[in-house]
């Protein structure tokens, strides 16, 4: 086996068509513009491949950190390989700490699944990988530094307390606040991708290991779940006509694509700006989603990919979820 180091996208190329590179050609590897990409091959023939990312990366306690993503191994002697050669090459950059998998920052694919209790098929959006993937990562001396779970809500019937407390919420101190609700409006499509763009940007600004992302990224992200969202699970708070958070809920349509009757909504993700949390809207909103997507005629739910140090699981487990998925994301010590 032998390692090839690619710097370039035109270097890939010759290698497209290869199982191994299934969901990442060039213009992926232009965008997310790592600082090396990996590749060991036999006779030619990819085997396992990866990327690193040092001089973009986020600033973690005293570590110099590198990131390892864009990860595909056939095997696990293929993998050991691999990553004694990656975190070789962190080493030649002073990193101290190697951190995966992450495609470079938080906004794009990161976290291996590891745990999966209810034995569900994934959801729109949730990323996927070999259960080999973290044995691997684990017998190379990777630990897991953080989780991240998806919780199912089973059922769309509201506590009728839990909604009594709500209404009064919504009705009482948020509209004398000024502060009110509304759903996506599409004839304007760029400026409300433009608004969850900028609320983003200042709410996850504080998100562990976040980085930020330019504007034409985001955008393409976005523009390529579009076409499957519905107005109604697109909500935002506006204060005086401007608006200070939101939540993205959008349809499980991998549930149509299995053949299945398409029945669950996923909450993909919920930001309100920092001067406004601690009011409830975080809350309000997820409330707000569900009542909406209950009208719809979905029946559940999934709260999807949340820190489970974040305020969002506390307010998943308000609406009675069940863990549905556990993810993890590894790190090493270096030197």
């Amino acid at each position: 086996m032998n390692l090839v180091a690619i710097s370039t996208s035109n270097d890939l190329e010759f290698f497209q068509n290869s199982s191994l590179y299934q969901g990442f050609d060039t213009a992926t590897f232009a965008l997310h513009q790592p600082d090396v990409h990996f590749l060991l091959l036999e006779n030619n023939q990819p085997l396992a491949r990866c990327s690193l990312w040092w001089d973009t990366v986020p600033t973690y306690e005293a570590e110099r950190i590198g990131f390892i993503g864009h990860y595909e191994s056939l095997s696990n002697e293929t993998a050991e390989e691999l990553l004694e050669q990656a975190c070789q090459h962190l080493v030649k950059q002073a990193c101290t700490l190697a951190i995966g998998p992450i495609d470079g920052t938080t906004w794009r694919k990161y976290r291996f699944v590891t745990e999966s209790p209810l034995g569900a098929p994934p959801f729109l959006l949730e990323p996927t990988n070999s259960p080999d993937y973290p044995k691997q990562w684990l017998q190379q001396g990777f630990t897991p530094l953080v989780h991240y779970t998806s919780a199912l809500q089973s059922s769309l019937e509201a506590d009728l307390e839990v909604t009594r407390r709500l209404d009064k919420l919504v009705n009482t101190r948020l509209a004398k606040a000024g502060i009110a609700f509304r759903s996506l409006d599409r004839g304007r499509i760029e400026r409300e991708l433009e608004t969850i763009f900028n609320i983003s940007l200042k709410s996850f600004a504080d998100n562990f290991l976040y980085s930020p992302i330019s504007k034409e990224e985001f955008m393409l992200s976005y523009q390529k779940i579009l076409p499957f969202a519905l107005p109604d699970l697109v909500l935002f708070a506006e204060l005086d006509g401007e608006a200070i958070g939101y939540v993205f809920g959008i349809p499980d349509v991998l549930q149509k694509q299995r053949g299945e009757t398409l029945d669950t909504f996923i909450i993909k993700t919920l930001a309100v700006l920092p001067e406004h949390t601690n009011k409830g809207l975080g809350t309000v909103l997820v409330d707000l989603v569900i009542r909406k997507a209950k009208e719809l005629g979905f029946k559940k739910a999934i709260h999807a990919l949340m820190l489970e140090t974040n305020q969002s699981q506390t307010i998943s487990e308000r609406f009675s979820s069940h863990l549905l998925r556990r993810y993890t994301l590894y790190a090493k010590r270096l030197f």
